[in-house]
């Protein structure tokens, strides 16, 4: 071969590795991104205690304003614990177990815990019975014992219930 050929060749396969080496380190870069954020996605970090705490004052202060009078508001203590409650003027909250829940027929709870909804953390809260219950959802951003209402805009409420054989 000439060459002038085998200098144009040279010339040429220096000019591709040029091109393909920078296209294959930005698509092994996507590739790993978005392996990161698949993993992410299927194992969401524990929500600590201390955040969980901050998100339960956050909601009990959203749903109870101070009283003229004592008034007791008795909420399960699934999911949550007496040091986790906030103080508010004329509020007493009292946990009640599973015993004394069914006992009164109706009271506020925590359906579940604080579990990871995309990239937020979602609680519910409401009122009602082990059969017929409504509240609402909080979300929030949750980075490690940091917590940041999330609720602009959003929110919403749930409801369950039994099949019942009256009309209402």
């Amino acid at each position: 071969m000439p060459a002038s050929k085998e200098g144009a060749r040279n010339a040429g396969d220096r000019l591709a590795m040029k091109t393909i080496l920078p296209i294959v380190t930005l698509s092994v870069a996507l590739l790993a991104t978005h392996a990161l954020h698949g993993q992410n996605r299927d194992k969401a970090p524990p929500i600590s205690p201390a955040a969980i705490s901050k998100i339960v004052k956050i909601v009990l202060r959203g749903e109870f304003k101070s009283a003229d009078k004592r008034t007791p508001v008795y909420i399960s203590e699934k999911f949550i614990q007496k040091s986790w409650l906030p103080k508010i003027r004329n509020i007493e909250f009292v946990l009640i177990d599973d015993a004394e829940f069914k006992k009164r027929g109706k009271a506020y709870f925590f359906p579940k815990a604080p579990y990871w909804e995309k990239d937020e953390v979602r609680v519910d809260f409401g009122f009602g019975d082990s059969c017929s219950a409504s509240g609402g959802s909080w979300f929030f951003h949750v980075t490690g014992d940091r917590v940041r209402d999330a609720n602009k805009g959003k929110g919403g409420g749930w409801a369950t219930g039994c099949g019942r054989d009256e009309i209402t």
